[in-house]
């Protein structure tokens, strides 16, 4: 079972302003200064890459609808030191969309899901809760 409660949104249901999705995406959220983003897997630490190998990178396509085998995919992975956070969607019957932290060990061999933080089911929120993990 996921530790982690996924902050969900019907992407058809939602306006908003900083994080619009639009065809099972979502506008591009502010990067933090001094965050790092990532697109290709191999900059992934090993244990986030097998955690997430049937996921697409940012940029890649992802079935985020029900006709098919849904898929799921990242919006963004941003970094800083060993702290990850990513927006990642999963199709099906309504695309939803949610952010998880992780702590990266520094010899990144392994990974720690940080819980959740409360945020509401709105769009423009996702991108204030995967910036508030990067603040203290």
């Amino acid at each position: 079972m996921i530790s982690v409660a996924f902050a969900a949104l019907i992407a058809v249901a939602v306006g908003s302003g900083d994080a619009q999705p639009t065809d099972g995406r979502f506008r591009p959220c502010a990067r933090p200064p001094g965050v790092e983003s990532v697109r290709v897997r191999a900059e992934l630490p090993k244990p986030l890459r097998a955690k997430f190998r049937d996921v697409a990178m940012p940029g890649e396509y992802w079935n985020g609808g029900d006709a098919g085998l849904p898929g799921s995919g990242f919006d963004f992975i941003w970094h800083r030191g060993n702290r990850w956070v990513v927006l990642i969607g999963r199709g099906g019957f309504a695309t939803m969309f949610g952010v998880r932290a992780f702590d990266v060990s520094n010899d990144g061999r392994s990974a720690q899901e940080l819980p959740v933080r409360n945020s509401p089911f709105e769009s423009q929120f996702l991108c204030e809760l995967a910036t508030s993990y990067f603040n203290p």
